[in-house]
């Protein structure tokens, strides 16, 4: 398998990861989601150090780009603060793809 005209032969999630290959899985409550994490945090949460400035996390970036992904997603909610578990099954599946997108990947994989 080939991304960009290189070779990819990812050797394990981490790897397939930092290449832009993502996988959005098809439990979102057993592996997709912490259900009881707000969406912010569920967004933020496969790529922490892109929201953390020495080693804390900022609560205004994740929020932002929650916003950003609510916003494009149109997920149904009235904020970012929501808990997962609080949304229909098609917007917790929304935030599982906003989580994919916000760290720009080159291919998302969806699991059915």
């Amino acid at each position: 398998m080939a991304l960009d005209g290189t070779p990819l032969k990812p050797h394990s999630v981490r790897s397939a990861i930092r290449a832009g290959l993502y996988l959005a899985p098809e439990d979102r409550k057993l592996s997709g989601l912490v259900l009881e994490f707000p969406i912010a945090q569920n967004i933020s949460l496969a790529s922490l150090p892109a929201y953390a400035r020495l080693g804390l996390v900022s609560h205004g970036l994740e929020a932002r780009e929650a916003d950003r992904q609510i916003d494009s997603l149109a997920i149904k909610t009235p904020s970012a603060d929501v808990p997962a578990i609080n949304l229909s099954g098609g917007n917790q599946q929304k935030v599982v793809l906003g989580k994919w997108l916000s760290m720009a990947p080159k291919v998302v994989i969806f699991d059915e």
